[in-house]
């Protein structure tokens, strides 16, 4: 094994804080990674509860107790009695006339969208909503383009208790209906047409299709994906109540691939993503507040709702919507350095094909402000990791596995252990990971 990266400065990093806060609170010391995470998969009860008070997670209603077991697993209860919102903990760092959003497309300029601007079209979008009568627990389905409206749609389900579900604008509609169809959502939020590889598709026609084969939709809200009905320039800020919801209330329903007959829902709990993301994201990824966050996904991969729980860091999170090589291999490279990305994540295809046409928008003059090199979908090649490795000598490679399942990652990275080219750092904290012949 080849070892490629070490931290200059683990000290500094939110693992180290958090380390230091676990071992002052039980009296504990751990010299290896291995050791803290041991710990944390033995002492789920403790290492849960200290995620909710490193991180002050602000409950509505308290719980009653952290665990209590049951067999089959699946039936176990956490925090028993507790309410919460996840809309509240995003907006912790929304200040005025502070960017929420950097988008790109294909085409267009960097276009930087501020909370006040978000939150605006927010409220808006929540109205609609109110006036169909959506309530807690009902399901809003998207068809929706990796695009500030679906950011702001999001939340505006969220903050409702309301239930969100997404699929892409690529998927047909015969995919879309074995999907939205299991869940009977009241309002479908749909982008009228999309740009990919440089040409535009029209949806009105899928979405008028959609409409006849999912009954239950009493109203279709369309976006034109222009930022025409956009206030970007508003110095408003808007309140608007948040709706608090049991813990493992759900949050999202993502699917399966369906390859293996049609695509199975699988729900998420509102408090366990919210816990599960503040992990992963801060002391895994080690995103701080003012960081600049960019993982290229659609809506259709469950990564897009891994990316937006960079706002629960306090990052600023970052759009990319088309396809990743057009009109070339460089351009999200270029939006990095555009957007002074700081955590880029990506396919590993891109970064093997970045890598094989040695293109040189990657490079540590225009780049040096990337931490950490996300990587998933597929093995990033040893190659890859040297060559990225070369390019962006100060850049943390973190190769993440994960899955739709638990919309996070069981292996990833770690500012404790050095960064071995062709490896996956660690298994992530709280995750009991064991690999079989």
């Amino acid at each position: 094994m080849e070892k490629i990266w070490v931290s200059k400065n683990y000290e500094s990093s939110n693992l180290y804080q958090f380390e230091s806060f676990i071992s002052k609170k039980y009296n504990l010391e751990f010299s290896k990674y291995c050791e803290l995470h041991e710990w944390s998969v033995t002492n789920l009860e403790n290492f849960w509860e200290s995620i909710i008070e490193f991180y002050d997670i602000d409950f509505d209603k308290g719980y009653k107790y952290v665990l209590k077991k049951e067999i089959p697993f699946y039936k176990s209860i956490w925090f028993e009695g507790s309410e919460l919102s996840y809309s509240k903990h995003i907006l912790r760092y929304a200040k005025k006339n502070e960017i929420a959003v950097i988008y790109k497309n294909e085409s267009d300029d960097i276009i930087e969208i501020s909370w006040n601007s978000l939150l605006e079209k927010t409220k808006e979008i929540r109205n609609i909503l109110v006036r169909c009568n959506v309530k807690k627990g009902d399901v809003v389905a998207g068809y929706l383009l990796n695009h500030p409206d679906t950011i702001a749609s999001f939340i505006a389900v969220n903050s409702m208790g309301a239930v969100w579900s997404c699929c892409s604008p690529d998927f047909g509609v015969e995919s879309i209906v074995n999907r939205f169809s299991q869940l009977d959502p009241k309002v479908l939020l749909a982008h009228k047409s999309y740009s990919y590889n440089g040409k535009i598709f029209n949806q009105e026609n899928k979405i008028n299709e959609l409409e006849e084969k999912l009954p239950s939709v009493i109203k279709t809200v369309l976006f034109d994906s222009s930022f025409n009905s956009w206030n970007l320039k508003s110095n408003y800020w808007i309140d608007f109540e948040l709706c608090s919801v049991e813990f493992n209330h759900p949050i999202w329903v993502l699917f399966s691939s369906g390859t293996t007959g049609k695509p199975k829902a699988i729900t998420h709990g509102t408090g366990g993503i919210l816990l599960e993301q503040y992990k992963s994201h801060s002391l895994h990824q080690n995103i701080t507040e003012g960081d600049n966050f960019f993982w290229n996904t659609t809506t259709g991969w469950m990564m897009w709702n891994y990316a937006i729980g960079s706002l629960l860091c306090g990052a600023t999170l970052c759009l990319y919507d088309g396809a990743a090589n057009y009109p070339d291999i460089g351009i999200q490279w270029r939006f990095a350095k555009k957007a002074k990305i700081n955590h880029f994540g990506n396919g590993s295809p891109l970064f093997i094909a970045s890598m094989k046409q040695n293109i040189q928008d990657v490079n540590n003059k225009d780049l040096n402000f990337i931490k950490t090199i996300g990587a998933t979908g597929s093995p990033l090649s040893i190659e890859a990791f040297h060559w990225l490795q070369k390019k962006l000598p100060n850049s943390q490679i973190i190769s993440l596995s994960g899955g739709t399942d638990v919309c996070s990652a069981f292996i990833g990275g770690s500012t404790k252990l050095p960064v071995y080219a062709g490896f996956l750092q660690c298994k992530m904290l709280g995750a009991a990971i064991e690999s079989w012949d």
